[in-house]
């Protein structure tokens, strides 16, 4: 193996050499979007022209030929290099100078005494091959049919036809770019490419988006600075967390900094945004990484000593909410900077502790992430609370009645999110004061799962009752050990219960001669009253309450847009204007498309997709093209659309990049 640094000229230049891309290689794809990126880094090279600019790393297998030419089979970093190729082809076609078409072709493009491949030095993969001969020799028409390698080379001569940079000053910023190659013996050599291949592209814990941002941060300063920060910052962060929590950790500093969803995936793509556009410096970036740190250990391990606090993240963490976290790490910032006090912080958890829990027993309420948002981006001159709570209140805040009717109805004891636990635990400390801890105590079910033949007795239709009433809150108490009790009738239930350390346990005993469906009913509304005590509702005559739908809905939100007008399509932050719900449509696939054209087949695949968006022509409505050509129905509804954009943000795993404004 061999392994240095070249300019991207000086490595495609070697004379009697052929680049090929394996037939095992996917097709070229890369989207505009990266086409752009190389251009401006290429224009900026222009403007400052003592730089260079690194491109990559290209890993390819060297074999002699018997003729004497040499075969490069590229592993990796083939669509860079096939860019910067159609690149200098588009550079060439445009010049003036007969002398710089010459070297380009003579130099770059071609090998002048090597027949192989048509004498070009790049051999494309071959369900690419035909456009790329097309586009080498001139061919290439505007009724072609469009491919990524057509579409990005008519881009390159769009770029240059519009610019006042001459051709001489493309060429010379291109041969200022410079790459690293690995270069591998062919398998003979005893080298294995794949095992290389891989190690340089592991998915594995190396490469997990905690490990890249920290190696983004310390590998832009000197030796000695790198251990500072190391030591100061980035060991203390490793010590609160693993490696997933850290990369959690950092996709809810992101939100709550951005006030933007964030994909998991796009972690470090994301950070690496950030950091540029807020211009940090490694030292800042990772001072206020460390800070936020400690907010979100706090968050994590409840460590709060203020009691109303430490009990509504204590139910936030039990009930699997920390999709609030970034808002609440907002929160310890405003806490910290004096902007609001103890008090007021522990009645916006109190706040968040029962929207969330009623929206999990109503099965109401807006999705998290788009209450989320829109608590971080909320810029009022109001206070804090009046903030969240004029917010949660536009967000479908469960009422009184709705609440009390659920809590009453809901399978509480199968229900996920520790809702059992958390309900009465909290209704007994609201009733003494205490704090009940949750990992110690167990729920009883008064009428158990299995009945033996006293309660088979004393209730009519005991199964009925169990199946309609059995998980409900009223026929559910706590005990620190139910196993003795499990299958006692109601008479030794009622005895034990008197002896309790729980009160809402021994509230039972004293309210309660016997038990049947009368008196689980009964119990359960009790309950569900005193429950509206302890998860309370803002008062809404403080605030006008409206569903206001303008400005920017995620596509987990349940919203009613008919009469509604959509003015953007946001896509992984890169904002697409629209002026419809069929133009929003059209965007959205032409993206997809885009963003990589093999895979736009799946669409097709999907019986549903298929069926509704590519009809035969002559059965179509209302015909849209794509930019890919294809014919698509849009004859739909607002609703509809909207539900075809999470069938396919759901297909390429898009959800959480994707978000839409109404006007």
């Amino acid at each position: 193996m061999k392994a240095d640094s070249t300019s991207l000229l000086d490595l495609i230049s070697i004379p009697n050499t052929i680049f090929d891309i394996p037939v095992y290689q996917r097709k070229y794809e890369w989207s505009q979007t990266q086409c752009e990126q190389l251009f401006s880094d290429l224009e900026s090279l222009i403007e400052k022209q003592n730089n260079t600019h690194f491109l990559g790393t290209i890993v390819y297998i060297a074999e002699q030929n018997i003729d004497g030419s040499y075969t490069k089979q590229v592993i990796d970093g083939q669509q860079r290099l096939t860019s910067c190729i159609l690149l200098l082809k588009a550079i060439s076609s445009l010049s003036d100078d007969l002398n710089l078409k010459n070297k380009i072709e003579d130099q770059y493009l071609m090998n002048k005494y090597v027949s192989e491949n048509n004498h070009y030095k790049l051999h494309s993969v071959e369900s690419d091959y035909d456009n790329y001969l097309k586009i080498m020799n001139g061919s290439l028409s505007e009724e072609e049919f469009p491919s990524k390698m057509n579409l990005n080379y008519r881009y390159f001569l769009t770029r240059i036809e519009n610019s006042n940079i001459s051709t001489n000053e493309y060429l010379d910023a291109l041969s200022r770019m410079s790459m690293i190659f690995i270069e591998l013996e062919n398998k003979n050599s005893g080298e294995n490419p794949q095992v290389i291949f891989e190690s340089i592209n592991s998915t594995g814990i190396s490469l997990l988006p905690a490990d890249l941002i920290r190696n983004f941060l310390l590998m832009g300063v000197d030796s000695s600075e790198q251990i500072e920060l190391y030591e100061e910052y980035w060991s203390k962060i490793q010590t609160k967390f693993t490696n997933d929590v850290i990369t959690e950790f950092i996709r809810h500093y992101l939100i709550c900094k951005t006030g933007k969803l964030t994909n998991k995936k796009d972690v470090y793509e994301t950070y690496k945004y950030f950091f540029k556009s807020q211009k940090y410096n490694s030292r800042f970036a990772l001072k206020e990484l460390y800070e936020f740190s400690i907010f979100y250990k706090d968050l994590r391990d409840v460590n709060f000593e203020n009691k109303v606090v430490r009990k509504s993240i204590h139910n936030i963490n039990a009930m699997e909410r920390r999709a609030i976290y970034p808002y609440l790490l907002k929160l310890l910032k405003l806490r910290n900077q004096g902007k609001i006090d103890e008090s007021q912080f522990g009645s916006i958890c109190n706040v968040l502790d029962s929207y969330l829990y009623r929206t999990l027993i109503c099965r109401a309420g807006s999705p998290i992430n788009g209450v989320v948002t829109t608590l971080i981006k909320s810029d009022s001159d109001e206070q804090e609370l009046a903030t969240v709570e004029r917010i949660l209140l536009n967000k479908n805040f469960p009422k009184n009645t709705d609440f009390i009717d659920s809590l009453q109805k809901i399978d509480i004891h199968k229900k996920r999110n520790n809702l059992a636990k958390i309900t009465l635990s909290m209704l007994e400390g609201n009733l003494t004061g205490k704090e009940i801890d949750i990992e110690e105590i167990q729920i009883e079910k008064i009428l158990p799962e299995r009945p033996n033949n006293e309660w088979n007795i004393s209730i009519k239709d005991v199964d009925l009752v169990n199946e309609k009433l059995g998980n409900t809150l009223g026929n559910l108490t706590l005990t620190m050990d139910n196993i003795e009790l499990e299958e006692c009738d109601y008479k030794k239930k009622k005895a034990e219960y008197l002896k309790s350390d729980f009160l809402i346990t021994r509230m039972i005993s004293h309210g309660f001669s016997e038990w049947d469906r009368v008196s689980i009913e009964k119990r359960s509304r009790n309950l569900s009253e005193e429950a509206v005590k302890v998860w309370r509702i803002p008062d809404a005559n403080n605030y006008v309450v409206k569903q206001d739908v303008s400005g920017e809905h995620y596509l987990d939100e349940e919203l009613i847009v008919r009469g509604q007008k959509p003015t953007k399509l946001i896509i992984n932050e890169k904002s697409y204007n629209v002026s419809s719900w069929k133009a929003l449509l059209i965007k959205m696939l032409d993206y997809i498309w885009d963003y990589n054209s093999e895979d736009f087949e799946l669409l097709k695949m999907d019986n549903s997709m298929n069926e509704m968006l590519f009809k035969s022509e002559d059965a179509i409505r209302s015909p849209a093209t794509l930019s890919n050509g294809e014919v698509i129905e849009t004859n739909f509804s607002a609703h509809t659309i909207l539900a075809l954009i999470r069938k396919i943000s759901e297909i390429f795993d898009l959800t959480d990049a994707i978000s839409y404004k109404l006007q």
